[in-house]
């Protein structure tokens, strides 16, 4: 009887969560305000899977995990992400676009966002807003 084997998926996501938070934790040390800590935050695209197909992409891979990362630490729904990055147009640039997305925009990359990639950017919002707290950085909304 062959044994049928399912192949072994590298689950990262725990350990690229724990490498964004560490890299956090070192900004909040200078930091004195959320938006330079997501702004200078490094994120490993490559350990991120997104099935969108950049070349055709206006809002790459790494700009919307800070979307992301900034709508999941404030607890905000697309359509307020959009309004806020169309209203302020510092956020924007920190969070490395040069043009607001639309709520569109932002839906159509999460839901290219692999669940691995998603679980990722969640462990690593929460590991952020804790350091956040901890270090006394103000979450500027």
């Amino acid at each position: 009887m062959e044994a049928e084997l399912t192949p072994a998926v590298a689950d990262d996501a725990p350990a690229l969560a724990g490498a964004i938070v560490i890299h956090a934790q070192k900004l909040c040390e200078t930091a004195d305000h959320l938006w330079r800590v997501l702004s200078e935050v490094s994120i490993p695209t490559d350990g991120l899977t997104d099935a969108r197909q950049q070349h055709k992409v206006t809002f790459g891979t790494e700009s919307m995990a800070w979307v992301y990362l900034y709508q999941t630490i404030y607890d905000l729904a697309q359509s307020e992400v959009a309004d806020r990055l169309a209203n302020r147009p510092p956020l924007l640039k920190r969070l490395g676009l040069e043009k607001p997305p639309t709520q569109q925009n932002i839906s159509y990359a999460w839901e290219q966002f692999s669940e691995q990639t998603k679980t990722t950017l969640d462990a690593a919002a929460t590991g952020i807003a804790l350091e956040v707290r901890d270090n006394d950085v103000i979450p500027t909304h």
